[in-house]
């Protein structure tokens, strides 16, 4: 008997016994995963958005940051490649590190801050986690006007992940501010469009 006429005599018992009363009727309900989009931050305050990249093989990791505005439009981002082999959670602390550095050296003193490791996100109010880089990000907080930190699944900071992707390809820091390359624009629109 091959697997498909086994399947077909489990389900006609399935179906016998329920119609006699020996197991419940299951209903079948269809249920489709929500699409979680990337959401616009507040009036006034920019989004940033941030991921690391790992490649094992290489011993590479890439940073990437990107900053958005309430309409969606991308204000700066920044890929920047890190030739060692670290662990991603320091990776994912890396790459918030040099954002909020970013922000803080281009002007930008009001921000909400996504991520998609909670670890690193809930590092923001975890005054026990130690660590030099997430005190550098605690001591960096103190010097925004506003800042706060929100966990975002991996589908709405997939800009970030596109970035921290595109810095395993490249040598230098690539930084960029409103204009730049087509790609990251791109990107971004893309992933804006999802939500509109």
């Amino acid at each position: 008997m091959g697997l498909g006429e086994l399947f077909q005599v489990a389900f006609d018992w399935q179906f016998e016994f329920e119609k006699v009363g020996l197991i419940p009727q299951k209903t079948m309900t269809a249920t489709f995963p929500t699409r979680v989009n990337w959401k616009p931050p507040h009036e006034r305050r920019l989004k940033m958005n941030f991921d690391g990249a790992c490649d094992l093989k290489n011993g590479l990791s890439g940073l990437g940051v990107i900053f958005r505005d309430s309409q969606g439009v991308m204000k700066g981002a920044m890929a920047v490649p890190q030739v060692r082999k670290l662990p991603s959670r320091s990776v994912e602390s890396l790459s918030l590190l040099h954002g909020l550095r970013f922000g803080l050296h281009v002007g930008f003193l009001s921000i909400e801050v996504e991520g998609d490791t909670l670890s690193v996100i809930n590092s923001f109010d975890d005054l026990s986690y130690e660590g030099h880089i997430i005190d550098e990000v605690k001591s960096l907080v103190q010097s925004f006007n506003s800042c706060s930190g929100h966990f975002v699944k991996r589908e709405g900071n997939g800009v970030a992940h596109r970035l921290a992707k595109e810095a395993l390809k490249i040598s230098q820091p690539f930084l960029c501010l409103e204009s730049g390359p087509d790609w990251p624009h791109q990107c971004v629109n893309m992933d804006f469009q999802c939500e509109v």
